[in-house]
């Protein structure tokens, strides 16, 4: 018998490495795939959308304005227009309500009445000065306002005396002392020269500054 030398050839492979992301265990006997996350794009954290036509944060709405009704105002007393239209302008500059507004519309209307009280109050001390004012006051006062009134007939007498009542003047009685010397002047046996009574009219500068001779 023939010796069969030719022994089987063994063949070795070399098995592929693989390497598999470690198995997560959440329970035993039970192995989870870890899914790694998908890279994010460059570009949406480097570029950001910089406009937005729909969606986003909206602008505010225009504020509208305040509609103000007439002011209320008290009996005798009236407000001027230019006055209304700068009220209204402060009430929007400020956003300030219909009432606040009249606040500041009956703040203004005391303010003026008490300076006309005020008013009134000082005339009157004024006329209780005149009554007891010795040399044209008392018993004197009828006849010292009937030469004082003597002034008026002067040149534009009739505007100082509108003047004498709207201010209240006329009762002081500095004024009415003052007119009544000046009414004695116009008198016609007050004026006295060289050739006896003067009866004619002096002229203001005589009155108010005398004779030019002496």
């Amino acid at each position: 018998m023939s010796e069969n030398n030719n022994a089987p050839a063994t063949t070795t492979d070399t098995p592929a490495t693989t390497t598999a992301a470690p198995a997560t265990t959440d329970a035993p006997g039970t192995a989870t795939t870890t899914t790694q996350p998908a890279a994010t794009s460059a570009a949406t954290t480097d570029n950001p959308v910089t406009e937005t036509l729909l969606g986003g944060e909206q602008p505010p709405a225009a504020e509208q304005p305040i509609t103000y009704t007439d002011f209320t105002m008290p009996e005798g007393f009236e407000l001027n227009g230019d006055d209304s239209k700068v009220l209204q302008e402060l009430g929007q500059q400020f956003k300030m309500p219909q009432e606040a507004v009249q606040k500041i519309v009956d703040l203004g209307v005391q303010m003026q009445q008490r300076q006309v009280a005020e008013q009134q109050q000082m005339v009157r001390s004024w006329i209780d000065a005149t009554r007891a004012d010795a040399e044209y006051g008392g018993e004197k006062l009828q006849q010292s306002l009937l030469t004082a009134q003597k002034a008026l007939t002067l040149p534009r007498g009739d505007k100082i005396s509108k003047l004498l009542v709207s201010s209240g003047l006329g009762n002081h009685p500095d004024v009415i002392g003052f007119m009544t010397e000046v009414g004695k002047l116009l008198q016609p046996d007050s004026i006295v020269t060289g050739n006896g009574n003067n009866t004619s009219t002096p002229s203001l500068g005589q009155l108010w500054y005398g004779n030019s001779d002496k």
